[in-house]
């Protein structure tokens, strides 16, 4: 889904510190019909993937799920849209039942064990969130342990496997651009940030202050300024700056997901 950022592992980070501090605890659940009625979410600490989701339904109908991933990122996504009174029956069929909700709230295959991947699952719930974490669950790149409890394996199997033919491809309407220091940046000169977007100076940037990096700044961009945005990453060099207002910085970029803030939250709970 990215286009060629340097460090993985850094872009991962930016892309849940865009979201530090913005969302307190777990969210209740919010009714209407964009609440999202089922959320399943992953992160590695090797290959990320918590800022693309596995799945997303929402009350509204619309549907959200990959149509290709790598090495089980997400890469492309699909959307199906549905009545919103067979949002329900169509989550029951795929494995939202009884059985589902009465799972603990984590089970750890690798307790002690740093470095593991994770699955996060949340439904809506009467007193906020349901929310089934299932660490180190994985035998291979896909293929779920045995004793993962079956609830868990039954709908990860059907959502993994769901793939209706009616589905059409989905982009996002914007795209999340974070831009931290890279004054260090031994590549000169710096690669000039396109004229056409705002310069430091506009109020659509964000700031804030971030203790790993000393501060992060974000700004919306439609996605439609995607292909100047990969052209810009892959023209920039291994070790070369991106030139903003006079100074060098860091860039990746995400996709924006329609109520993320309802998941964003669990951004404070993951492995570092």
């Amino acid at each position: 889904m990215r286009s060629h950022i340097s460090v993985l592992l850094a872009v991962v980070f930016i892309a849940y510190a865009c979201h530090r501090g913005t969302t307190l605890g777990t969210p209740r659940h919010r009714d209407g019909d964009g609440a999202l009625r089922l959320v399943l979410l992953q992160n590695s600490y090797f290959g990320g993937g918590f800022d693309q989701p596995l799945f997303l339904a929402y009350a509204d109908g619309t549907i959200l799920f990959p149509r290709t991933t790598s090495h089980g990122i997400p890469e492309q996504y699909t959307v199906l849209h549905v009545p919103p009174v067979s949002v329900d029956s169509l989550l029951g069929s795929l494995g939202v039942t009884a059985a589902l909700y009465s799972l603990d709230s984590l089970y750890d295959y690798a307790p002690g064990w740093t470095d593991q991947h994770s699955f996060y699952l949340l439904l809506p719930a009467d007193s906020g969130q349901k929310l089934v974490v299932i660490r180190a669950g994985l035998e291979d790149s896909m293929k779920l342990r045995s004793d993962v409890p079956a609830p868990f394996k039954q709908l990860y199997a059907r959502l993994m496997a769901f793939s209706p033919p009616s589905a059409t491809g989905w982009v996002p309407d914007s795209l999340q651009v974070s831009i931290w220091p890279y004054e260090y940046a031994p590549d000169n000169p710096p690669l000039a940030w396109p004229q056409r977007w705002p310069g430091l100076d506009s109020p659509r940037w964000k700031r804030r202050s971030d203790d790993l990096v000393k501060e992060v700044r974000t700004i919306r961009l439609p996605f439609s300024d995607r292909p100047l945005l990969d052209s810009l990453l892959v023209a920039r060099r291994e070790k070369q700056a991106i030139g903003i207002t006079g100074r060098k910085w860091a860039v990746g970029y995400r996709w924006l997901f329609p109520q993320e803030t309802e998941w964003w939250w669990l951004a404070k709970r993951l492995e570092s």
